[in-house]
């Protein structure tokens, strides 16, 4: 089965994944879709990845939570990869 997939995640990530051979339908950068307010390029996606910085401005932590909600009601299956340091302010909010 071959995945319908997309990636969210930094620039620098995306500089890095830009040379893997991953069968992936779209890359976005993070911030390009943060304050997105139409998701409709999504709805006929199997499966998001969003890779969350390390280091993030203030309202950041809110911000991602929204965007995962309403990416969990387009995708079927959803994943983030939280670094260690904002893993505990999320749980938080």
């Amino acid at each position: 089965m071959r995945w319908n997939a997309a990636i969210i995640g930094t620039k620098r990530a995306q500089a890095l994944l830009k040379d893997q051979p991953l069968q992936c339908r779209a890359h976005y950068t993070l911030h390009s879709i943060l304050d997105s307010r139409n998701l409709d390029e999504f709805k006929d996606i199997d499966a998001v990845l969003i890779e969350a910085p390390m280091v993030t401005d203030v309202g950041f932590c809110a911000k991602l939570l929204a965007l995962v909600l309403r990416l969990a009601a387009n995708v079927k299956h959803l994943a983030v990869l939280v670094q260690p340091t904002i893993r505990l302010s999320l749980i938080h909010i």
